[in-house]
């Protein structure tokens, strides 16, 4: 597809390109002439539990000193993630 025939190109002053129309033609050069890119790169959508500042400020400050470990084996180092991440699958 020619991006200079798509809609959203031009702007209504002659000679004059829209945003959209800017980031259209960045996005086709570096499709054709940029870096090949194959990483995958995975993202949740998943909705978060809602976590007070005042909880997530604590869990800081127990990273930061070191008073919690983390041990994928206990149930309540699960519970504590599950608090702040949800069950995300």
């Amino acid at each position: 597809m020619d991006v200079e025939s798509n809609l959203k190109y031009e702007n209504i002053n002659p000679r004059t390109v829209t945003v959209e129309g800017f980031r259209m033609e960045c996005w086709d050069y570096e499709e054709s002439h940029g870096k090949k890119r194959e990483n995958t790169i995975i993202v949740s959508y998943a909705d978060l539990p809602s976590v007070s500042s005042r909880q997530l400020l604590q869990r800081i400050s127990e990273l930061h000193r070191g008073t919690s470990k983390f041990d994928w084996k206990c149930v309540k180092e699960e519970a504590d993630l599950k608090e702040f991440f949800g069950d995300m699958g």
